[in-house]
């Protein structure tokens, strides 16, 4: 029961992660619940954004002032796309497990209370926005996710998050999944946003994730050192905690399946 909820989780947060991709956001962790599907935490990276972000979520139109209005709406209406990708993704993934069957869109609290203050949020920056808003992007994520661009990445993704077994996904071993599905991701560093566990969506500062890539420890080797360098060469913006997590990562899937 618990791998069949911890992969249930891993579709909710992986439509999350997609869907934030299409919007021009990032992410920076994973992390997956074995408990409660509803309770995975993804970590996006939204860049400048995030202070708008942070009213839109708290629903309070009054603080944004007239001449970013324009980009509030387009932004709030990003995170209406975020907050129920992930339930859609979820009994998308059920029904074609279990084909033949009426899909149950049930949404988690944790997805519920973004969503309800993002319409808040809407409705009183906009009063002639639609009442049925939330329902109805939940209808076009649906039709979006029989892509097979939008599938395939989802799908790479919630893999590489199970094959974790549960611990945090850093944001290299993220996009190397949604690359591997097809997905052409770019990158930016700046504070992120917690999406799932409730009020921790709130949050400006940047949370560290379990696997968050840190200075290697002790002397490198000379594979790490010319492994570092190459993606360093291809990835201009990594850092070098980040060039050594690559270098780490390819050298584990070496190991596994006995290239070396």
């Amino acid at each position: 029961m618990a791998n069949e909820i911890l992969e249930l989780c891993a579709y909710h947060e992986s439509g999350r992660v997609v869907f934030a991709y299409h919007a021009g956001f990032f992410c920076d962790g994973i992390e997956l619940s074995a408990s409660d599907y509803g309770r995975g935490k993804s970590v996006l990276n939204a860049g400048g954004l995030t202070p708008l972000i942070q009213q839109i979520l708290s629903g309070n139109h009054l603080s944004v002032a007239a001449e970013d209005r324009n980009k509030a709406i387009e932004t709030a209406h990003h995170l209406m796309d975020i907050y129920c990708a992930g339930s859609c993704t979820r009994a998308y993934y059920e029904q074609m497990s279990n084909p033949g069957e009426e899909m149950e869109l049930d949404v988690p609290v944790q997805d519920d209370k973004p969503i309800s203050a993002i319409q808040k949020f809407l409705m009183g920056i906009n009063p002639g926005s639609d009442p049925n808003f939330p329902s109805k992007r939940m209808s076009a994520i649906l039709q979006k996710l029989k892509e097979p661009e939008t599938w395939h990445a989802i799908e790479a993704l919630a893999k590489a998050a199970v094959a974790k077994g549960g611990l945090a996904l850093t944001r290299f071993e993220i996009e190397d999944a949604l690359m591997a599905g097809g997905l052409k991701v770019k990158r930016a560093a700046s504070p992120g946003f917690n999406v799932g566990l409730g009020d921790a969506s709130l949050k400006a500062n940047r949370e560290v994730m379990q696997d968050e890539p840190r200075p290697a420890t002790g002397p490198l080797s000379t594979t790490d050192i010319l492994l570092g360098d190459f993606f360093r060469t291809i990835r201009t913006d990594w850092s070098e905690a980040e060039a050594q997590a690559a270098v780490k990562h390819v050298k584990e899937v070496v190991a596994k399946y006995g290239l070396a």
